[in-house]
């Protein structure tokens, strides 16, 4: 059976965790293989200090941390998703609509699919009358659009 410590131990004792008992000593004189490993632990303990980096970080590090997360953002993300809306609805009138539709499904489909559906209906028979009454049904259905938007605001804020 082998009475020998285990090398846990003698890397606690490299390390400056725990000192090496006297029976550890003791053991150690007598045994080539235990001399070996720690030996062995002495060197890569010495390796391992050579590694060592006097990097440090910026002192004022954590207040501008803090101050960047402060920060309140200059555009809401209503007022941005109001102004893409619009800007896809001028895009709209000057496109043919049946172009735009895959580009109305892939975006905002998941959040506001009945939303586009109708608005491209509108559209459709806008192109079919020429006639200008459908800017108020368009308009309402922009607002409920940008207030639901809203109101499936981003994790981040």
């Amino acid at each position: 059976m082998n009475s020998c410590p285990d090398p846990l131990l003698w890397q606690e004792h490299i390390d400056g965790e725990k000192t090496a008992t006297p029976e550890m000593l003791a053991h150690l004189e007598h045994c080539q293989s235990c001399r070996a490993i720690l030996a062995d632990l002495r060197e890569a303990a010495s390796l391992a200090d050579g590694l060592a980096l006097e990097a440090s970080l910026p002192g004022d590090l954590t207040g501008r941390i803090l101050a960047a997360a402060a920060r309140k953002r200059v555009v809401s993300s209503g007022m941005l998703a109001a102004a893409i809306f619009i800007l896809l609805i001028l895009a709209t009138l000057l496109l043919d609509p049946a172009v735009f539709a895959w580009l109305f499904t892939v975006v905002l489909t998941r959040r506001v699919a009945w939303i586009i559906d109708v608005f491209l209906k509108m559209l459709q028979l806008r192109q079919a009358f020429l006639a200008p009454w459908w800017w108020g049904p368009a308009l309402v259905l922009a607002v409920v659009s940008i207030y639901l938007l809203n109101k499936f605001q981003p994790a981040e804020e």
